[in-house]
Formats: C-alpha cells, sequence, structure tokens
C-alpha cells in the first residue's frame, strides 16, 4: 500500500507527476525557473500563498490542500 505525501513537497511531486510532466514542463506553465520545482519539491523551498494559488490551478487541486502542509 503506498503512503500519502505528507509534505507539500511531495504532494506537488504526485500531483506533477499524475499530470505527466516533468520539472521543466511544469515550471514553463507556472512561468518559473525549473530550480524552483526543483526547490520544493526537495522542500529547501516552499512556494508563497500566490504561487500555491497557481499550483492549485496548474493541478486543478483545491488549495486548502496544499496550505495544510505549510
Amino acid at each position: 500500500m503506498q503512503r500519502s505525501p505528507k509534505t507539500l513537497g511531495q504532494k506537488i511531486k504526485l500531483h506533477r507527476l499524475h499530470q505527466g510532466l516533468n520539472q521543466k514542463q511544469f515550471s514553463q506553465l507556472l512561468k518559473v525557473d525549473p530550480t524552483t520545482v526543483k526547490f520544493w519539491e526537495s522542500g529547501e523551498r516552499k512556494p508563497s500563498e500566490k504561487m500555491i494559488e497557481k499550483l492549485y490551478k496548474a493541478i486543478k487541486l483545491n488549495s486548502k490542500y496544499y496550505l495544510n502542509t505549510i
């Protein structure tokens, strides 16, 4: 049985992969540098609340899903 993602970075990566996007494609969709996505997914940095709204629209999920891990 697969565990549910617990960190914000894990959630971002899971849903990016579910959309069939690599980090570069995902970063282009969000208009950020690919290293930004890498930092989010590794947990080195967290996106701002404004960027979380963009994530919500890009991945079609409720932003509260992401905000619960911040």
